[in-house]
């Protein structure tokens, strides 16, 4: 058996000087390519950022961000013996595919089977971004449904949760508060109801006493005829109407005060309602924060080249290398390349 005759290799010669030029455009080329391909995904990755904000649209954070209303204790620190817990839960995730437009859509249908609200939208063929509100009862489902959107390498998530013990405990001082205030307003309404009524059955018994005196000496006046003792019955009779008079003033001054003092804490009283009936709607929105997560989901699309490089267990520039390597090792074993002489 003959074995098959070897093609003569050709030889080409190239200049040194040409040949480091090649080398060195090579290089320069990979460098800017990797740049490139940083940058686009980069670029990809606050898409929805750059394009919300171009538009005055909300832009799509890092992280969910926790912004509750204020409450007076919510930033002090809280006895390790309360171990109650009363969590707000935020959910981000991020998703990369081929086809935004189908999974934004697919999104926003699992949004709507969690009972949740969409707050802002933002869909281009690209990027999009959408930031909702759903009820914690049904996080779970949700986010396996998310998940299932895409592949798991593809999907990225951010979730955090803070107890806002702080603002519980704030809420329930200022019902203690108000409803210690409003208690100690009825004790003392009361005791100044009874203090006035106290006072003007008084003044009524003197005034009694002081008309019966008075009908008694008007009764003797006409039967007196000696000048002096009529004199005298005349002098009691005035003296006693100006008493009569006098505590009759007393009943009007005293009920007078009393109906000023009386609404004065009528008015505080209803103050001290409105401030339970509120504290009560703010216990109310307190429960419905912790009870709905608020999330935000963003939507990138990925080329190949990048989904290669996230699926493949080593990069895929150092794969091409090889096997370039290898086709130039085998082309060049069967003479099929030609050999370089440097001159």
């Amino acid at each position: 058996m003959e074995n098959t005759p070897l093609r003569a290799k050709k030889v080409i010669k190239i200049s040194r000087r040409k040949m480091i030029i090649f080398v060195v455009i090579l290089i320069l080329g990979f460098v800017l390519f990797s740049l490139f391909n940083r940058k686009n995904n980069q670029y990809n990755n606050i898409g929805v950022v750059n394009e919300t904000q171009s538009k005055g649209g909300i832009s799509a954070p890092s992280a969910p961000s926790i912004s509750p209303t204020y409450y007076p204790n919510q930033y002090e620190t809280s006895s390790v013996k309360d171990t109650r817990e009363f969590m707000k839960v935020t959910y981000g995730a991020s998703i990369k595919t081929r086809d935004v437009k189908s999974a934004m859509r697919d999104v926003k249908n699992s949004i709507n089977e969690a009972e949740g609200r969409i707050d802002s939208l933002n869909e281009s063929t690209k990027y999009s971004y959408v930031s909702f509100v759903i009820p914690k009862s049904n996080l779970k489902n949700f986010k396996s449904e998310i998940e299932s959107l895409t592949n798991e390498k593809l999907y990225t998530e951010n979730s955090s949760s803070q107890n806002l013990l702080g603002q519980k405990q704030s809420i329930e001082q200022q019902q203690t508060a108000a409803a210690d205030s409003l208690a100690q307003l009825q004790k003392e309404q009361k005791d100044l109801t009874t203090k006035h009524k106290q006072i003007v059955s008084d003044l009524q018994t003197q005034i009694t006493s002081i008309k019966n005196q008075l009908v008694a000496v008007r009764a003797s006046i006409p039967a007196t005829s000696d000048v002096n003792v009529l004199a005298t019955l005349r002098n009691q009779e005035y003296n006693l109407s100006q008493q009569e008079a006098s505590l009759q003033q007393n009943i009007n001054i005293e009920n007078s005060a009393y109906a000023s003092s009386n609404l004065s804490y009528n008015n505080q009283i209803n103050n001290v309602n409105a401030q339970l009936t509120n504290i009560k709607k703010q216990d109310v929105q307190f429960t419905d924060n912790i009870e709905t997560v608020n999330g935000y989901i963003s939507v990138n699309w990925i080329s190949l080249w990048d989904m290669a490089k996230i699926f493949s267990p080593i990069h895929p520039t150092i794969i091409i290398i090889v096997l370039m390597l290898l086709t130039w090792y085998f082309l060049s074993r069967k003479n099929y390349l030609p050999g370089i002489e440097l001159v």
